[in-house]
């Protein structure tokens, strides 16, 4: 199917009024969505933008962010994607998302989608990192704190930087707690490792971190 161009056939069925149509069709992407081929044939067809599109209908929601999640595996997807309005919707969904810890399809998205520094720069614009730093460390969510780590190691910003100093003393605190499990301590380290903070003497008296490391 893939060498044949499918993608060019599928195009017409978008928008359509028939739900079952877009539901077949969104579950034979889904399965195509696996071939790298297929995805970069995606990332340069008007297809993905109504892919995109199809995150604000609730019906189609959920199979949409499994599709993207597969084809943004794929540089180039993840570039297009940057033009599109998929990152603020994916924004919006993680904060509002309505259980502590964030589904792992939308999570997985989104840690995909902060493997590309642009799209980094647009998680980083008005307040936006804050609170998803804030959701992050509130709930312990490893998975949200690995798009975390993505953002503070492509993005130096002074507003990303200082969110970061902020919670300078949690992050440490949580990093080398012997109770913290050993993957999020993995993930905080990362983030310590790419903080240009000057506090570190403040850090040190609240968290013994010298005397720790010495151990």
């Amino acid at each position: 199917m893939v060498q044949y161009r499918i993608i060019n056939y599928l195009n017409r069925f978008f928008p359509n009024p028939n739900n079952t149509i877009v539901n077949l069709v969104l579950r034979l992407i889904m399965n195509l969505s696996f071939d790298y081929e297929f995805c970069d044939q995606v990332s340069k067809d008007s297809i993905l933008q109504k892919i995109v599109e199809l995150l604000k209908v609730n019906q189609f929601r959920a199979i949409g962010i499994s599709i993207l999640y597969q084809l943004s595996k794929s540089e180039y997807v993840r570039i297009a994607l940057t033009m599109s309005e998929c990152i603020p919707i994916i924004y919006k969904l993680l904060i509002h998302f309505p259980e502590p810890i964030i589904a792992p399809e939308l999570v997985a998205l989104t840690i995909n989608l902060t493997n590309l520094k642009k799209n980094c720069e647009v998680f980083a614009l008005d307040g936006k990192f804050e609170k998803l730093f804030t959701r992050a460390l509130k709930n312990n969510d490893i998975n949200l704190i690995k798009a975390i780590k993505n953002i503070v190691t492509y993005i130096r910003h002074k507003d990303v930087q200082s969110v970061v100093s902020k919670n300078l003393i949690e992050i440490t605190k949580l990093a080398f707690n012997h109770t913290t499990p050993i993957d999020y301590k993995l993930e905080l380290m990362g983030i310590l490792a790419y903080t240009e903070s000057r506090d570190w003497e403040t850090v040190n008296k609240e968290t013994n971190l010298v005397q720790y490391l010495q151990q």
